[in-house]
């Protein structure tokens, strides 16, 4: 099954969709639809965003070194971080960049990756990830009812 996403202005996405469902339908799609996004993340519509945010980055107190014990992957390719400031760019740049969570997955199961937090809104990747590497034990944040909850099962091994 093949997939595609555009991210744009909605004068262009309509231009762009209307040949495209034809063709996908003539080369026997089921449906097409054209999905309701109220923010076009991971666009380079958000370019503006991203620079403002990488400007607060740039002012936000930051350590020298990535904490010991402390992995964090690049959103954009699932290559580790291991300096603070690029990890810095490219948690900025990834806002206006398309996010490979399947590299993500890939680097956190190559690594045997036991314990896994999704930060952000909603559970999504965390059920992604679920999938791909069942064997870690992998939550949202919003799933904890207290910061002590989450912070019992951070540290519990």
């Amino acid at each position: 099954m093949a997939s595609s996403l555009a991210g744009a202005t909605w004068g262009a996405l309509l231009s762009l969709w209307r040949p495209r469902k034809e063709d996908a339908v003539a080369s026997g799609a089921a449906r097409t639809t054209m999905l309701p996004v109220a923010v076009a993340s991971h666009t380079p519509l958000l370019t503006k965003a991203s620079a403002a945010f990488r400007q607060e980055l740039n002012e936000a107190p930051m350590p020298v070194e990535m904490p010991t014990g402390i992995r964090l992957l690049s959103g954009t390719d699932g290559a580790p971080i291991f300096d603070v400031r690029s990890g810095a760019d490219k948690l900025a740049r990834q806002i206006m960049q398309t996010v490979d969570w399947a590299a993500c997955m890939d680097t956190c199961r190559a690594a045997g990756v036991i314990k896994i937090i999704e930060l952000g809104p909603g559970a999504a990747l965390t059920r992604l990830m679920r999938d791909s590497i069942p064997e870690a034990d992998a939550h949202s944040l919003a799933e904890f009812r207290s910061l002590d909850g989450f912070v019992r099962w951070a540290t519990k091994v």
